[in-house]
C-alpha cells in the first residue's frame, strides 16, 4: 500500500517498470481500489514508452483487455491519452474524480426513484 505513491511518482517520470508495478496494483487491488481500466492504461503506457518492457506490458495488456467491456475499453483509451498528454498522477486524479462524480450521480438518481 505504501509503495503505490512511489510507483505513481516514478511512473509519472517515465519509469516503465513503475508503470507496470502500478498496473499490477490496480489489477489486483493492492493498496488501491481494483480498477482494470487503470491497469490496462498503465500497461499500454509502459508498452508505448519503453520497448525494454514490451513483452511484460504486452502480456498485461492482453490479459486485462480480454475481460473489459467496450465502454471500459473506451475509458482505457481516454485515460491512456490523458496520461500521455499530462502525467500519470494528474490523469489518475482526474479519472478518479470523474468516477466518484459518476457514482454520486448514480446514487442520487437511484435515491430519487
Amino acid at each position: 500500500a505504501r509503495a503505490v505513491p512511489l510507483y505513481a511518482f516514478s511512473a509519472s517520470h517515465g519509469n516503465s517498470g513503475a508503470m507496470l508495478n502500478l498496473a499490477a496494483c490496480f489489477m489486483n487491488g493492492t493498496g488501491v481500489q481494483k480498477d482494470p481500466v487503470v491497469a490496462l492504461a498503465l500497461s499500454q503506457l509502459a508498452f508505448a514508452e519503453h520497448d525494454s518492457e514490451e513483452t511484460t506490458a504486452r502480456s498485461y495488456s492482453e490479459a486485462i483487455s480480454a475481460h473489459l467491456s467496450t465502454d471500459q475499453l473506451g475509458d482505457v483509451t481516454r485515460l491512456y491519452q490523458d496520461m500521455r498528454q499530462s502525467n500519470v498522477i494528474s490523469a489518475l486524479d482526474a479519472y478518479r474524480a470523474l468516477r466518484a462524480k459518476e457514482a454520486e450521480l448514480r446514487s442520487s438518481s437511484q435515491g430519487s426513484q
